[in-house]
């Protein structure tokens, strides 16, 4: 399990940074400020793809890639839904404020 655990996460990792690099710095680069650092955005890509190794390792009955594309595809998108949702909310709500933080 642990094997599996690293193969995956690792690879869960490079391809969830690509794929954000794709999107916010070569598709969207206006959508972004360009004051992160690149290395949370690695760590934050590293966790969350552990975290999606545990659970389809741990808990799901998935044996095929298919199976697991399309597990992750689900899971990616109503968590990337609900995260968009929630943060478009905090961070308008942050834009109104006179508080500065």
């Amino acid at each position: 399990m642990i094997k599996k655990l690293l193969f995956s996460g690792i690879v869960d990792t490079f391809v969830y940074f690509l794929l954000g690099w794709l999107a916010y710095g070569i598709l969207f680069p206006d959508s972004s400020s360009g004051d992160v650092s690149p290395l949370k955005i690695l760590l934050g890509c590293l966790f969350y793809a552990f975290v999606l190794a545990f659970v389809f390792i741990k808990y799901g009955n998935i044996f095929t890639f298919r199976e697991g594309f399309y597990a992750g595809v689900t899971l990616g998108l109503l968590y990337s839904l609900s995260w968009y949702f929630s943060m478009q909310k905090t961070v308008s709500s942050f834009k109104n404020s006179s508080k500065t933080f």
